[in-house]
C-alpha cells in the first residue's frame, strides 16, 4: 500500500509519501479503533487507485468515501453479498497493475542487471507464495547479495601515469607499476566480514607479483570505516610482511580510519631484519581528501 501511495504521488506530482507517517496513522487508527471494538484498520489499493484517477487533492475525499461505504453497507448489503469473489479480485488486480512499470524495469536492466533479476525473482515469488512471503524473500535475497558484495571488496593495483596521478593498471594502459613497490587500492570499508579476505588477497597479490616487492602501499581513499577486527587483521599483515622483509605504507586513509588504526597500534613500526632499524608501518597523510585515482 505504501508503495502504491508513493507511486501515485509521483504520478500526480504531489509531495512524496512518508512511509513513517503512513504507518503511524494506521497504528493510531487501530489503537483508537480497539477501544470501540472496531475491525482492523488498513488502507485500500482499489480506493487509492480511484483517488489517483480522480485527481483528488484533499484527504476530505476519504470522508466522503467512508460515507458512501456506510450507505452501501446499509442499503446494498443484499446486492453486495451476491458479487462473486473473482469480481472483487479483479478490482485488486486493476489497482495492482497500475504500480507495474515495464519502462522502469527495462531501465533497471540497462543500469544493473543483477537488481533487475532480483526484481523479477521477487515478483515471481510473490505470484507463487503471496505478497508477504514474496516481499520477505526479496528482502532476504537482497541482504544476502549485500553481504556477499561487502565480504569480497575489490582490490586494485595502481600504477603511475607519466606526468599524472596513479591509476588502475588494468583500466589504464599508460599506468606503469612502480619498481620495487606494489600499490593497492581497497575500494571498500574494512570490517569483520571482509578483513580476512582482504588480507588473504593482499598477500596473494604480493606473492604473485611479477617483480620483487620491497614496499607495499595500501591506498585507503575508498575506506570510510575500519572496525576492530579489521585493525587487528592489518596488524597481523604488518608482521607477515615484516617477516618477508617488505615495508608497509598506508596512504590516503581518512581521519577516522587512521584514528582507529592508531588506537589499535597498527600505526607503529614494523621490524626490518635486514637493516635492523624500525620502518614506519603507516605513512602520515596530512591531506584528508586526496585527488581521485
Amino acid at each position: 500500500v505504501v508503495t502504491l501511495g508513493k507511486r501515485d504521488t509521483e504520478r500526480v506530482s504531489l509531495a512524496d509519501a512518508d512511509p513513517s507517517r503512513e504507518l503511524v496513522s494506521l497504528g493510531a487508527a487501530n489503537l483508537l479503533g480497539g477501544l470501540f471494538s472496531s475491525p482492523p484498520v488498513s488502507a485500500s489499493l482499489s480506493r487509492s487507485a480511484i483517488a489517483r484517477d480522480a485527481r483528488v487533492k484533499s484527504p476530505l475525499s476519504n470522508g466522503f468515501a467512508a460515507l458512501f461505504v456506510i450507505a452501501a453497507c446499509y442499503f446494498l448489503d443484499s446486492v453486495l453479498e451476491r458479487i462473486p469473489m473473482p469480481a472483487l479480485a479483479g478490482v485488486i488486480i486493476v489497482a495492482t497493475v497500475s504500480i507495474i512499470s515495464l519502462k522502469e524495469l527495462k531501465a533497471l536492466f540497462w543500469v544493473r542487471r543483477q537488481e533487475a533479476a532480483l526484481a523479477l525473482t521477487t515478483a515471481a515469488l510473490t505470484l507463487v507464495w503471496g505478497v508477504q512471503a514474496g516481499v520477505l524473500a526479496g528482502v532476504g535475497i537482497s541482504l544476502f547479495a549485500l553481504l556477499i558484495n561487502a565480504s569480497r571488496p575489490k582490490i586494485v593495483e595502481l600504477g603511475q601515469v607519466e606526468g599524472s596521478h596513479y591509476r588502475s593498471v588494468t583500466e589504464f594502459d599508460a599506468a606503469e607499476p612502480v619498481s620495487d613497490a606494489l600499490i593497492l587500492r581497497i575500494d571498500s570499508s574494512l570490517h569483520f566480514a571482509n578483513a580476512g579476505y582482504v588480507v588473504e588477497q593482499i598477500l596473494s597479490m604480493v606473492e604473485h607479483c611479477d617483480r620483487e616487492v620491497k614496499t607495499l602501499v595500501l591506498d585507503g581513499r575508498g575506506v570510510n570505516h575500519v572496525d576492530a577486527t579489521a585493525a587487528e587483521a592489518l596488524g597481523e599483515l604488518v608482521h607477515e610482511l615484516s617477516d618477508r622483509h617488505i615495508a608497509l605504507r598506508l596512504s590516503n586513509f581518512k581521519r577516522e580510519a587512521r584514528r582507529t588504526l592508531k588506537r589499535a597500534k597498527v600505526v607503529g613500526y614494523a621490524k626490518n631484519d635486514d637493516a635492523g632499524e624500525p620502518i614506519p608501518a603507516v605513512e602520515p597523510d596530512p591531506d584528508p581528501e586526496p585527488e581521485n585515482a
